[in-house]
């Protein structure tokens, strides 16, 4: 078993070698590389407050009875250690594939040993996808249960977040409220739409989808997003930029008139999309565009601002040469991977792109942007690995915050074990390799003193709504502000906001539970300035 473990720490540095700022652990291995395979997957999950980490993935024959067994790995020292934790389907068919995985804290507790390691997977039924199984552990105990689901549901991906006291997961068109109820939501999903997120802020679910809205002005593939206020039980309607994401400020006249569709054959479609909330509950999407004429491609930021939509080109300069493909397998793209830091204030992107025209072999980038900064920083190519192919990138959702503006992005990748050619073999003994990368944010000061020109009261949304709902407003400058929501008779009904509030973006949930329906009307009132929308209540 030692001289085993020393191979492959051996074969580990082999891969690793050449590497220009990443160091790379190995985790372990899988008995192929189809774990991994699929740009919306989320292998790998960090929990800020107890700092601790894990990846899941299948088996392989050295500790597992078959590939689709699956089991994880955690780590409570950033990554530097691993422990291999499973098996995590004991009892159940093998037949488990793309596992995901989230890491949910629900009571905040900074004890690793109170957070819960949660999984899911597709489960092949008769030879295709069609079941569902999920799963967990107290982090590190290894006695972890799980549940096949008979449902049957797309073969599309499925999604796992932790949105306390519940973990939602995400598989069209059903979504289940784990540790909340037994019964699962229907969401309305429309035909041919691409699901490609799930996340949590502010008490306050989000899931995004890529799909053509029929009656929008132009036929085109478009970004939204929907919400739920009351831990998944109901889900607003699709937010969406309209006419299109073509027109919005940013994006238009920049030459990028599509999404870039990867998928080889022209029988299928395939984008690479994902997508964040900040800390103002600003929904971002991020994709691979093009233009469909001069095939130049680049990657899109597509953003809810306080009242519109807006966008950036994070780099227009892709590679249309870089081979993205790990053998046989080709669902893979540019695999862009976003990631936020706890407090939801500074956002990563990585990728996969080429060094240059003449090599054609992927190295991993990343950019980072503050949300009150009006750029991205200049992609940094993060391994320089000449004539050597990173794939199968993933990162943590979350970002490690370090104190003052030091942040670590958590990434993971994996290769054939012991081959550093071209192509790898999907089907050979895969490692699964850990690095990190810590960097500091430079927010420029015309960025970090930048506020809301203007007093600014927005509609409620969603509206009409049962039984919550989210009112925003805008502040130009420190004041005294009270908001208050008033019957159609002008009677109060209650005070939703009452002292000393900064300038900037500001957010009060209302909610409607107790109160009949109706018209009501809320009103914003912050020194001599004052304003007025109406809400309608229907239950």
């Amino acid at each position: 078993m030692k001289k085993l473990f020393q191979l492959l720490v051996l074969l580990a540095l082999l891969a690793a070698s050449g590497h220009a700022q990443l160091t790379w652990v190995l985790v372990d291995s899988m008995v192929n590389a189809y774990s991994m395979a699929g740009s919306r997957l989320k292998p790998l999950a960090y929990e800020p407050i107890a700092n601790v980490m894990a990846v899941v993935h299948r088996a392989h024959m050295g500790y597992g009875a078959g590939s689709g067994q699956i089991w994880y790995n955690g780590s409570t020292n950033g990554g530097a250690m691993w422990t291999r934790v499973g098996e995590l389907n004991a009892g159940l068919p093998y037949n488990s594939r793309y596992p995901i995985c989230t890491l949910h804290n629900p009571t905040g507790s900074s004890n690793p040993g109170d957070v819960v390691f949660v999984w899911a997977a597709p489960q092949l039924a008769g030879g295709v996808f069609g079941n569902l199984v999920y799963g967990s552990d107290q982090f590190g105990a290894g006695l972890p249960w799980a549940v096949q689901l008979g449902d049957s549901f797309s073969s599309g991906p499925i999604f796992l977040w932790s949105a306390p006291p519940c973990v939602m997961l995400l598989a069209p068109p059903k979504l289940f409220r784990l540790f909340c109820s037994q019964v699962p939501v229907s969401i309305g999903y429309f035909q041919d739409a691409l699901l490609f997120g799930g996340t949590y802020r502010n008490r306050i679910s989000y899931n995004g989808v890529a799909g053509v809205w029929p009656g929008d002005s132009l036929n085109a593939l478009n970004v939204a997003y929907s919400r739920s206020l009351d831990s998944g039980s109901t889900w607003s309607s699709w937010y969406r930029p309209q006419p299109s994401w073509l027109s919005i400020p940013g994006i238009a006249g920049t030459g990028y008139n599509d999404w870039y569709d990867y998928e080889p054959d022209p029988a299928y479609f395939d984008y690479v999309f994902d997508m964040l909330v900040d800390a103002d509950n600003r929904v971002h999407f991020f994709g691979v565009v093009e233009n469909t004429t001069t095939r130049q491609r680049g990657i899109a930021e597509i953003y809810k601002t306080a009242s519109a939509w807006a966008g950036k080109i994070i780099t227009d300069s892709l590679k249309q040469n870089t081979n993205l493909t790990y053998g046989d397998i080709d669902q893979e793209g540019n695999h862009l991977n976003a990631s936020i830091s706890p407090d939801g204030t500074v956002m990563t992107l990585a990728w996969l792109d080429g060094p240059s025209r003449t090599d054609t072999l992927p190295d991993i980038w990343m950019s980072y942007r503050h949300i009150s900064s009006p750029t991205w920083s200049t992609p940094q190519n993060l391994t320089q690995t000449p004539f050597f192919a990173e794939l199968m990138l993933h990162t943590a959702p979350m970002l490690r915050a370090n104190g003052g503006n030091s942040y670590t992005l958590f990434i993971v990748r994996n290769y054939e074990g012991g081959a550093t050619g071209y192509p790898p073999n999907s089907t050979a003994t895969t490692h699964i390799f850990f690095s990190s990368y810590t960097f500091n944010v430079i927010v420029g000061v015309e960025a970090t003193n930048a506020r809301p020109i203007e007093f600014t009261l927005e509609q409620n949304y969603p509206n009409p709504f049962n039984p919550m709902t989210v009112l925003n407003y805008q502040l130009p400058i420190d004041n005294y502000v009270t908001i208050k929501v008033y019957d159609v008779l002008g009677r109060e009904v209650v005070t939703l906001v009452d002292g000393e509030m900064e300038a900037g973006s500001h957010e009060v949930m209302f909610d409607g539970s107790n109160l009949p329906s109706g018209m009501y009307v809320y009103r914003l009132m912050s020194g001599s300035n004052q304003k007025s929308r109406k809400m309608l209540l229907m239950k």
